[in-house]
Formats: structure tokens, C-alpha cells, sequence
């Protein structure tokens, strides 16, 4: 088993259920003195898979060269090139099934079967014990693992597949780009028809919520108890999202005033939502089906509006820079 404790360190960052990959990489830019904010800003994002809401983004759509100046890549291979990015210094993410992890607990398993993957954050090696320091910040560990707890809990079989993050480079980008590039991004991949996710999740969600009702009992009790799951990260990163445009950007107060009563409003309607799942999961009457289109209808128009006034606002800020 490995050798690790649980720690409140103030370098490991959760951002939810979920979110071990962002979690594991604002968690590495943190401990690397790198202000893992900017990462939050351009995180804006919602997906509908698998029947369920998700904030999540595919690591293919993380722009850590535009924001930091890093290049970032996803490899297969032998665990000796595990052992050689970690030893250059490199952010690794090593995919693992937290099942076979022996310090995970088990009522954390849950998303497991439904083809969702975990991954540890890999930071240092000692060659004479096979050991790796790791963290796991969705459970706030940290600690020591070894080469055989890894091999075995890879969720390649006999080989290792990780991201890797190199951090040889720094961004050339000032903040006023960074953060206009990343409400630039937010918004159009929630507005653009050609992009995945965003307002279209919110649509294919009301067209789920519809079929839902003929589900059995127990199918639809477990896709409402998941979904609330989701949402609460999702309502967890939407707050986090404007919290680090608001301490970054220098907005006025007017414009800060507003952001606040957005994010509230949509927050709200989150809330809402969840709740009404969380009925139609134990009861499929109509008017929960009723009131959870309404509700998502609402956060299409609302989040839209909020994502359009940050990405105005940034660029008023950077226009003031030129």
C-alpha cells in the first residue's frame, strides 16, 4: 500500500468532482509558483455526456501555451519515460483506475463504471527506492507510491499514459491578453454552433430530461443522483471562473458589481435545476420535466449574456494597454 497521509496543504486545489485532470494541473502550477488563475479564467465550459451535465474539457483544449507559454502533450509508452519527464522537471498526469489505487476510498468510486478515468499528479522520483512523490488532489493526498502500485494501477495495460506539461518556457502574453484570449475562448466555444459543448449540451440535457421519464425508477434515480454530483462542480467553477477574472482583470466596480449579481443570478438557477433533478429522479411528473427546460433554458440566455459582458470588458482592458 502506499505510503501516503491526508493533508490540507495549501498548494493542492480540488476544484470539484470530477475535475482530477484541472485539478491536477492548477494543483502543478501552483506548487511550481505559477499563478494557476489564469488556467481558471479560460475554464468556462459544460459538456453533456454520458446522460449527465459536465464542466469538464478534454486536456486537447487546455491552451497552456497561449496562457503560460507551456507546451503540453498526451503519450503512451514505457514507464521509463515516466521516469524521465518527472526527472526533467515536467508536470506528468499519470491515468490511473482509482480502483486499484489502495489509499482511494471507496465511496468515491461511484463514476468509475461509467467510463470515467482518474490520474495522479507525478512530481519526483528516487531511483533507489522506485518511488514517486504524487499527489491526488480530489482527495487532498499527497505522499510517496510506488513503481508497482503504479504499473498496476495504470489504466494503460503495461505501459504508462500520461500528460505531460514541459516548464521550460514562460508566457509572452501580458495578463490583459491572457485574460481576453481566454473570454474570447469562453465565449464563442459556448455560442459557436461548430464547437462541442457549451449552449448545445443545455439543448441535447432538455431533449435527455424528456426521455427520462420513461426510464426505470432506479435507472432514473442514479442519472438524477449523478447529475447532482455534476452540477454542484460546475456551479463550484462557474464562481471560481469570475472570481479569478474579478481579481485579475482590474475591472471598475460597476463592472465588478454586475459580474457579481450575474453569477449570483445564474447560480441561482443552478440550484434550481438541481433540485428539480433530484425530484424527477424520484418522481417523473411532469411539471419537474416542465421546470428543468424552463431552468436550462434560463442559463443558456444568462450564461451567454455573462460570458459576452467579461469578454467586452476585457477587451475595454486591453484596449487601454495598447
Amino acid at each position: 500500500m502506499a505510503s501516503l497521509k491526508q493533508v490540507m496543504n495549501p498548494e493542492v486545489i480540488n476544484l470539484g468532482a470530477l475535475e482530477c485532470l484541472s485539478s491536477a494541473v492548477v494543483t502543478s502550477l501552483n506548487m511550481t509558483g505559477r499563478d494557476y488563475r489564469y488556467f481558471i479564467a479560460d475554464y468556462w465550459n459544460l459538456n453533456c455526456e454520458l446522460k449527465m451535465l459536465l464542466s469538464s474539457r478534454n486536456f486537447s483544449f487546455y491552451n497552456l501555451e497561449a496562457i503560460y507559454g507551456m507546451k503540453s502533450d498526451f503519450v503512451v509508452g514505457p514507464y521509463e519515460l515516466l521516469i524521465r519527464e518527472v526527472e526533467r522537471g515536467n508536470i506528468v498526469i499519470y491515468k490511473v483506475e482509482a480502483s486499484k489505487l489502495g489509499f482511494f476510498p471507496e465511496s468515491m468510486l461511484g463514476f468509475e463504471n461509467q467510463f470515467f478515468g482518474h490520474c495522479l499528479l507525478v512530481y519526483k522520483y528516487e531511483p533507489g527506492t522506485q518511488t514517486f512523490h504524487i499527489v491526488d488532489p480530489v482527495i487532498k493526498y499527497v505522499g510517496k507510491i510506488s513503481m508497482d502500485e503504479l504499473i498496476h494501477a495504470s489504466a494503460f495495460p503495461s505501459c504508462a499514459g500520461m500528460n505531460t506539461i514541459h516548464l521550460n518556457k514562460e508566457s509572452t502574453l501580458s495578463s490583459e491578453q491572457r485574460l481576453n484570449f481566454s473570454a474570447e475562448r469562453n465565449y464563442n466555444s459556448y455560442c459557436l454552433e461548430y464547437v462541442p459543448g457549451g449552449a448545445r449540451a443545455l439543448r441535447k440535457f432538455r431533449e435527455i430530461i424528456e426521455e427520462s421519464v420513461e426510464w426505470t425508477q432506479e435507472v432514473r434515480n442514479e442519472w438524477s443522483s449523478k447529475n447532482s454530483i455534476s452540477i454542484t462542480s460546475i456551479l463550484k467553477l462557474r464562481g471560481l471562473v469570475w472570481g479569478s477574472f474579478r481579481s485579475l482583470a482590474g475591472f471598475t466596480q460597476d463592472v465588478i458589481e454586475h459580474g457579481d449579481k450575474s453569477i449570483e443570478d445564474i447560480s441561482k438557477l443552478w440550484n434550481s435545476l438541481n433540485l428539480n433533478i433530484l425530484k424527477i429522479g424520484r418522481q417523473p411528473k411532469p411539471e419537474y420535466v416542465d421546470k428543468i427546460i424552463n431552468y436550462t433554458k434560463l442559463l443558456e440566455e444568462k450564461e451567454l449574456d455573462f460570458l459576452k459582458f467579461v469578454y467586452h470588458n476585457t477587451q475595454l482592458k486591453l484596449k487601454e494597454t495598447e
